[in-house]
Parts: structure tokens; C-alpha cells; sequence
């Protein structure tokens, strides 16, 4: 059986030997049938083996065979979570070596101390998640005092600045949130001094000359005062009526609920034969292109009677509407009425904005949201010699097929 090296033996589940054979190509390796039963892989290799007789025969080759006998008979390789023990002697007088091998599996480690070293683990763990929890959980109270702050309604408060990069994304989300509810509020503070400014004046007129007339006070023009009334109720009704339309028509056309096809030159037509009657001392040019459009036909027909009832409101003498159809549909309202004191006349159509009068007016705010609803763009400027326009443009993409092709009457 050949010496056995006493620590291989302690847990060795076989021993096994093989004799190597010096050629002129090195060694040849000879494994009786046992052996290769223990070592020898389905297809014929013996990486076992192979590695053994490599590191032997290296330590031959440096030192000589005598030296590998005195000092390093015994070895041990490691593959695969197995160790192998081996033990070498020399066989014949040609030199063979016999080497002797003990196998033996790499023991599990005992049960208490794999416990021990799992709760050592554990405890880790659970004190790294504690401090952890910590200090993810005080930025967080912080954001939730911020929130609690912006609800209600205190705009100085700082938003919390942390170091975990998601807090520092949801932190800027709620600052984002806190500077959009201020402007709504604002908005919305802006909305009740503009409606009751608008709505005021005339109910404090109908009211005082309805209440005389119950009182029996002698106006000495009973036909003016009931016009007065008559009046002043049409300007609360059409204020209503535009506090209404600035939130209803931004519902519609966030909801594409409607489209309809509308010849476009036709209803600009319309509008401008209508309210021809009420400015007839005005000069009409109209230079309109035969056009169907698919559009929100009662959304764009309150825009075009919003232009067309600002245009005439401050035109002196002429008042004109072009249509062209290039890069976009384009329609030009002109007046020649005064030029734009602003600087920048887009601010003509923010809401609340006031007119000329020193009025508050929701018209152009209404226009600028339903063009846009509709994909285009509105802008004013002031004309290069006199007086001012309005600019439409909608998208191409609007346009559908015009199946009339008759010419359209020119009011």
C-alpha cells in the first residue's frame, strides 16, 4: 500500500497510486484499473493526475530527482474543492517514480459555528439597516413638514436639501409643486379682484337706476334710464359669459371631444357681414381663400368673434381680414385704430390683463387658448405705418378636403 502521509489519512476515502515513467518526451504516466475507476473523467482524462505528475516532474527537472526524495516527498493539490494528498518513491532503477494518492472532500464547517457566524452576520445587517432607516427617515420628516407647510398656503417655506439622491429629486418635485400652487393662487386672487371689478359696475347701474324708477324719482328720461338697464345687463351678461367660456373651453379642448369640418372662409364671412352691422362707418377689406378646416367649430367661432369685436372696438376708419395658406393657415385681423403702448403685446393676452381703458378683459386670453387648443399660435404687433394687427396661424394639418368649390360671395 505504499507510506501514507498521516494527515491524508485522517479523512482519506480511498487511496490510490501511479507510476511515472521517464521518455525521451518527459513522463509517461501508467494507472492500473482501480485507479482510473477513482480518477479517470467519462472521456478519458485525469486532471488529477495530470496535475500531480505536472508538479512533480517540474520539481524533478529543477532540483533532480534525489533532491525531490529528501525534502519534498510529500504534497497536497487542491481542485475543485477537494484536497489531494500524494506521497512519492521511486519504483525501478530506470527512475520511475510510484506516487501514492489519499483524497479527501472538504469538510463542512460544524453547526454551531456556522450559527454563530450567521447571527455575527445578521446582527451586522440589522445594525446597518437601523442607522440606515435613520437617515433616510430624517430628511423625510422634513419633506413631510415642508408639505405640511405648503398646504396651507405658506409660500416662504424652504424646501429640505438632503443628500440621498432621491430625496433630493422628490424635494425638488414638491418645491416645483409649492412655486405652481403659489402662481394658482394668485391666479386665483387675480380672477375675484378682476370679476368682481368687472361684474361690480354694472349691477351698482342696473341696481341704481332700477331703484329709483320703484321709488318714483322723476328721471325726466324714463326710455334712457330703461336703456341704460338694457345695456348694462348685456355687459354683465357677456362678462358671465366669458368667466364661463375661460374654463369651458379649455376642458373642451383638452378632451379633443369634437371636431367638425368648417369652411373657414365662409364663417369669417359671416362674422364679418354681422358685425358690419354694428360698425357700418367703418371701411371692410376682406381677401378670403375658399378653405375647410377640421376644427371645434363653437370654440374657433367665439375666438373669431373675439377678434373681430376688439378690432372694430378701436378701429378709426378701415378694418380688414387676409387669409393665406402657406407654411400654416394664416389669418390677419388689421385695424387702424391706435398702436400698442406694451413694449411686448403678447402681454394683451394673459388674463386680467387691463385694456386701454383701464378695464380688466378675458376676450384675448379666450382667443390665445382656443388657437392653441387647436395646435397654432396667436401674436400682435403694431403695424409698420399705422394701426395694429392680430396674427392666427393653425397648423396645415387642420386643413381637410373641401368638396365645395363654388365661389363665396363677398360681403
Amino acid at each position: 500500500t505504499g507510506p501514507q502521509n498521516e494527515e491524508a489519512a485522517s479523512g482519506a476515502s480511498y487511496i490510490n497510486h501511479f507510476l511515472m515513467i521517464p521518455d525521451a518526451d518527459g513522463w509517461r504516466l501508467q494507472i492500473d484499473r482501480f485507479t482510473q475507476r477513482s480518477y479517470l473523467t467519462p472521456d478519458g482524462e485525469s486532471p488529477v493526475l495530470d496535475a500531480i505528475a505536472t508538479r512533480i516532474a517540474d520539481a524533478v527537472t529543477r532540483r533532480g530527482t534525489q533532491a525531490l526524495l529528501d525534502k519534498d516527498r510529500r504534497g497536497r493539490i487542491r481542485l475543485v474543492g477537494t484536497t489531494h494528498y500524494y506521497y512519492v518513491d521511486v519504483a525501478r532503477s530506470d527512475g520511475s517514480l510510484m506516487v501514492y494518492i489519499a483524497s479527501s472532500e472538504q469538510q463542512r464547517p460544524d453547526l454551531p459555528a456556522y450559527l454563530v457566524a450567521s447571527l455575527i452576520t445578521l446582527s451586522a445587517g440589522l445594525f446597518a439597516s437601523r442607522r440606515m432607516s435613520r437617515r433616510i427617515a430624517r430628511p423625510i420628516g422634513a419633506l413631510e413638514r415642508f408639505a405640511e407647510e405648503v398646504a396651507h398656503h405658506r409660500w416662504n417655506a424652504e424646501a429640505p436639501v438632503s443628500s440621498i439622491q432621491e430625496l433630493q429629486q422628490l424635494s425638488a418635485a414638491l418645491l416645483r409643486m409649492k412655486e405652481i400652487l403659489h402662481a394658482t393662487e394668485e391666479r386665483e386672487r387675480q380672477f375675484l379682484q378682476a370679476g368682481s371689478h368687472n361684474l361690480k359696475t354694472p349691477v351698482m347701474a342696473i341696481k341704481g337706476y332700477a331703484q329709483a324708477m320703484l321709488d318714483g324719482v322723476d328721471l325726466g328720461m324714463e326710455r334712457s334710464a330703461a336703456e341704460v338697464i338694457r345695456r348694462e345687463a348685456e355687459v354683465l351678461e357677456r362678462r358671465i359669459l366669458q368667466l364661463l367660456r375661460i374654463n369651458t373651453f379649455g376642458h373642451a379642448l383638452d378632451a379633443e371631444s369634437r371636431q367638425d369640418a368648417v369652411r373657414l372662409d365662409r364663417l369669417l364671412n359671416s362674422l364679418a357681414g354681422k358685425f358690419r352691422m354694428v360698425r357700418p362707418d367703418l371701411g371692410w377689406e376682406l381677401a378670403l381663400t375658399e378653405l375647410e378646416i377640421e376644427c371645434n367649430a363653437d370654440a374657433l367661432q367665439t375666438a373669431l368673434e373675439n377678434l373681430f369685436e376688439n378690432g372694430i372696438r378701436y378701429a378709426a376708419h378701415v378694418f380688414s381680414v387676409r387669409m393665406a395658406v402657406e407654411e400654416t393657415i394664416r389669418i390677419v385681423f388689421s385695424n387702424d385704430g391706435p398702436p400698442f403702448s406694451q413694449e411686448n403685446p403678447e402681454v394683451l393676452f394673459e388674463r386680467y390683463r387691463k385694456d386701454r381703458d383701464g378695464k380688466f378683459g378675458l376676450g384675448l386670453a379666450i382667443v390665445r387658448q382656443i388657437i392653441e387648443g387647436h395646435g397654432g399660435r396667436i401674436s400682435a404687433e403694431n403695424c409698420p405705418h399705422s394701426g395694429v394687427q392680430f396674427v392666427v396661424d393653425l397648423p396645415l394639418a387642420r386643413i381637410a378636403t373641401c368638396t365645395e368649390t363654388e365661389p363665396e360671395p363677398q360681403a
